[in-house]
């Protein structure tokens, strides 16, 4: 998410490994682990591991890597240039895709929460004044949509509703029904590997199929523990009419051709049936040249540029075309929490100080920090400046620890058929 390093916690780094440090926080997978070649300790949570240790190269990291379970408090020692400390630490579901977390820390130097990449509902954020005993002297704000032309972004139910009215209304309009395998095939165009999950898992339900992935993003979920996501997953081209893959450059031209684009609000979806014929009915020949094709392409950047030029809010896209078997089109979908959701946020932790650690499309890490202390001042009544925090005393992680637990018991108890946080499968807030 950034390259900023905590100035309450010089020696440990979160999401940076151009640093050299020995003790690291890493909120979800990505890139930029290749750079770790001296002895260090990397905490993330179980599924984060999972997935590291399967993209090819990373492998190395097995001996680095410590998993932490999600929603309890581990204190963990970490070395100064004076002596060695101890930190609590919480991991606490972040939203943003499989296995992400934020890290909220409590030691000498006060308490701080990295969100890192983070997508969670306003009732979701609001939670955490269930969570926090205390109060977080610090938060590191992933600020990437921390603006207002994302001040309110679809929530993934209905994006993913969204998507099933697009795929349905569009079968609709060519008159296709019943075994779709080898009467279409629908593309989804992701612009990252992880965080889609939802939305894959929402059209394979519907629709009674399996959703195709790529090769090198196949062998990364196929490391993962079990997990619902994982049936939906086929391994052949041949068995299902859809297929992920990574970034849009097949209609790189047409996403750059000017013309007028067909807007929408999300309506009701519609039904369809679709079954599974044998594996041998079609050939890759047939499947990328011969069939209608939809195209659909989660974006939450684009809509916000679009609501900046034309303050029009819309929930999806049609790119032009005049060939009804060949449609594309933009969902508004969104990884990272709106404007409101960030504000949400603040207001329910109430920090002394809020740090930003992006920026949102033309707009600059300035001007966003800018916004964020007017945020906390007008808030919280006071500027966004950290004042002098107090030591950890003696019980002060059991105090954290109880509280975690108390959130997590509750949670429970109002959804006992939910998995809970300290749940592997429990991938979203």
């Amino acid at each position: 998410m950034s390259d900023i390093l905590p100035s309450e916690y010089p020696e440990i780094a979160f999401d940076h490994f151009l640093v050299r440090k020995h003790t690291y926080f890493v909120s979800h997978v990505h890139t930029g682990l290749s750079s770790v070649t001296w002895p260090c300790r990397i905490y993330c949570s179980q599924l984060t591991k999972c997935l590291l240790l399967a993209k090819r190269g990373y492998g190395f990291l097995s001996e680095y890597l410590h998993a932490l379970s999600i929603g309890q408090c581990f204190t963990i020692n970490y070395s100064t240039s004076q002596l060695d400390s101890t930190l609590d630490v919480v991991l606490l579901q972040a939203g943003h895709c499989i296995g992400s977390t934020m890290f909220l820390i409590r030691g000498t130097g006060g308490t701080i929460l990295y969100t890192g990449d983070f997508r969670l509902s306003v009732d979701g954020v609001r939670q955490f004044q269930t969570i926090l005993p205390f109060g977080v002297d610090t938060v590191y704000l992933d600020t990437t949509f921390f603006h207002s032309s994302w001040r309110y972004i679809p929530s993934r139910e209905t994006a993913a509703q969204t998507a099933l009215s697009l795929i349905s209304r569009w079968l609709k309009s060519l008159k296709l029904e019943g075994d779709l395998l080898g009467q279409c095939m629908v593309y989804l165009y992701l612009p990252a590997q992880f965080g889609y999950e939802y939305l894959l898992e929402t059209i394979t339900s519907h629709f009674g199929t399996k959703v195709y992935l790529e090769p090198k993003m196949m062998q990364c979920y196929a490391e993962l523990p079990k997990m619902s996501f994982r049936k939906c997953l086929c391994f052949d081209p041949r068995d299902t009419w859809l297929h992920v893959r990574q970034k849009h450059t097949h209609y790189a031209s047409r996403l750059r051709a000017t013309g007028r684009h067909v807007y929408g609000r999300a309506v009701k979806s519609a039904t369809a049936d679709g079954s599974r014929p044998p594996n041998n009915v079609l050939t890759n020949q047939i499947i990328h040249n011969s069939l209608p094709k939809l195209t659909i392409i989660p974006t939450a950047i684009w809509f916000g540029e679009h609501y900046r030029r034309t303050n029009e809010t819309v929930d999806f896209a049609f790119i032009p075309s005049q060939d009804l078997r060949d449609q594309t089109v933009r969902l508004f979908y969104g990884t990272h929490s709106s404007e409101h959701e960030i504000t949400e946020l603040v207001l329910s932790i109430k920090p002394k100080k809020a740090v930003a650690c992006c920026a949102p499309p033309s707009d600059t890490l300035e001007s966003v920090q800018s916004r964020l202390d007017a945020l906390v001042t007008k808030l919280l009544g006071r500027p966004s400046t950290l004042s002098t925090v107090s030591p950890c005393q003696t019980g002060d992680s059991s105090e954290l620890l109880s509280s975690i637990r108390r959130f997590t018991e509750t949670r429970k108890r109002r959804h006992s058929q939910e998995p809970t946080l300290d749940d592997d499968d429990f991938l979203f807030a």
